[in-house]
């Protein structure tokens, strides 16, 4: 997957588990140019990386919210590098490549580059982080779904905001399960790729 981060375009592996994010590059001999990998986290958290088992060093960029929040370059054997900013998404580089990053620089997936320069989403989206895309008007990807989220309609969530703009906390609640129900109680849909 292609990912912009400022300036700077990285080819990314990106974690398909809490193993695979436990492990990042520790079991990489080397990484090519321009290449990294990336861990995509439900939430927002403090996350430790530990060095440990590294044979080269890395930048690692710490971002939330679709920005940079720090860069850090960590060497072979460092542990326990963790930043008091919370992330929701890190992603590991060769020392160096990262040296232009500044904190506060956006971060976007931008998908395959192809030779004529034009951009295309990898098939089936962020497919390690979910096969299904929430796509705005234009066709840009918003969310993407892992399985078990709940998308509510735009009259639904309409209705939320209402409640709770009211302060109905309770009203809120009863029509959030309610339609939490309605979900549980129809059959499985799919959408065609």
């Amino acid at each position: 997957m292609r990912i912009q981060i400022g300036n700077r375009e990285f080819e990314v592996r990106i974690s398909e588990n809490n193993e695979e994010s436990r492990i990042g590059l520790s079991q990489t001999k080397t990484l090519p140019k321009k290449e990294g990998f990336a861990m995509k986290f439900d939430g927002t958290m403090s996350i430790p990386i530990t060095m440990q088992n590294m044979t080269f060093p890395i930048d690692i960029i710490f971002s939330l919210n679709g920005k940079v929040t720090k860069v850090v370059t960590a060497q072979p054997g460092d542990q326990d590098i963790i930043i008091k900013q919370p992330s929701d998404l890190i992603v590991e580089v060769n020392a160096g490549e990262a040296s232009e990053i500044n904190s506060k620089d956006e971060i976007k997936f931008i998908g395959k580059k192809n030779e004529d320069g034009t951009v295309e989403m990898a098939e089936g989206g962020l497919k390690t982080i979910g096969d299904r895309q929430v796509l705005d008007e234009d066709g840009k990807n918003q969310m993407n779904l892992i399985g078990g989220e709940r998308i509510f309609s735009r009259t639904s969530t309409k209705k939320m905001f209402e409640l709770a703009k009211e302060k109905e906390y309770k009203k809120l609640g009863k029509f959030v399960i309610n339609e939490i129900w309605k979900q549980d109680e129809r059959p499985v849909e799919y959408a065609a790729n």
